[in-house]
């Protein structure tokens, strides 16, 4: 796939059917003059019992943004590694293969933070301007002047 110059990409990474175990997913974009752009992905899931508690570690999906790419024609290196070959499915455990599904969007800038820093910033001066009309306004209506 082609990439504009300065692209930031997030790749998400997800296998739900991970049962006490973990993989972990090298995410390689190759360019064509075999330079590297590497993330990697922690997934894993974990439950049990301890001393009648019940407890769950949940990761099984992963979210990496990467700095911005330089612009050229990208190809996707996946590279897996597991620790068991259980995984769980509807109708229970079973050994085979894990699926791990792979997104890979482009990212822009967050411009919701942008607006809410904006909004932050004009609210102290906005709240004294509504104050100081309010102060001016009854002081006005009280004087024996008559007011503006």
């Amino acid at each position: 796939f082609k990439l504009p110059s300065g692209t930031k990409l997030e790749i998400i990474a997800d296998a739900s059917g991970l049962k006490n175990s973990w993989a972990g997913l090298e995410v390689d974009l190759v360019d064509q003059q075999g330079e590297v752009t590497a993330t990697y992905a922690e997934l894993g899931y974990y439950e049990g019992v301890d001393d009648g508690e019940r407890w769950v570690d949940n990761d099984t999906r992963s979210t990496q943004v990467t700095s911005r790419v330089p612009a050229g024609t990208y190809d996707v290196r996946l590279v897996p590694t597991w620790s068991q070959p259980t995984w769980s499915q509807p109708t229970g455990p079973r050994e085979g293969p894990l699926t791990v599904g792979v997104m890979i969007r482009t990212t822009g800038p967050r411009f919701l933070w942008v607006f809410w820093t904006w909004v932050l910033l004009l609210a102290a001066p906005l709240l004294q301007l509504m104050r100081y009309q309010s102060f001016e306004t009854e002081r006005w209506a009280e004087s024996s002047l008559g007011g503006p």
